[in-house]
């Protein structure tokens, strides 16, 4: 098994680092600043670009309340990131609610259920990163990827 998730994460940093995906990446960094800008530090707490679909940005949201009441704001805040992106801002918000999205300031994502060589190479592959915000989303996304494919 743990040759298998080791196979698997170098996948899926290849996928990652191929050129679409950095473009991806760019974008989802613009937009995650263009965002907080907008909605404020308290939803900007509660809430986190995490994907491009096209030119709509998906937003992760802590609790469906809270979803609810932003889809119910969409022209709102659509206007006030076209406002302040122009063309660089998303065109569309889908949300989904993640209730293990966590605030601002929050630790480290732990590595549950995974082999610990597995989770010894995550670390690995992370420690070189300097900036722990950007340590952590990479954490999270090496994370979600593989616990997706052992689902699959």
């Amino acid at each position: 098994m743990s040759q298998e998730s080791l196979k698997s994460i170098k996948e899926i940093l290849e996928r990652i680092t191929s050129q679409k995906e950095w473009e991806k990446g760019g974008t989802i960094l613009r937009w995650r600043d263009l965002w907080r800008k907008c909605v404020g530090p308290y939803v900007a707490g509660k809430t986190e670009v995490v994907g491009v679909i096209g030119k709509k940005a998906v937003i992760a949201v802590a609790h469906s309340v809270l979803a609810s009441e932003l889809a119910l704001q969409r022209p709102t805040i659509l206007e006030k990131l076209r406002e302040k992106g122009g063309k660089r801002a998303p065109q569309d918000i889908i949300f989904k609610v993640d209730p293990t999205l966590e605030g601002e300031g929050s630790p480290a994502p732990s590595l549950p259920d995974l082999d610990p060589s597995v989770q010894e190479e995550i670390k690995r592959l992370t420690s070189s990163i300097k900036d722990p915000e950007l340590r952590e989303g990479f954490t999270r996304i090496l994370i979600y990827s593989l616990q997706r494919e052992e689902k699959e």
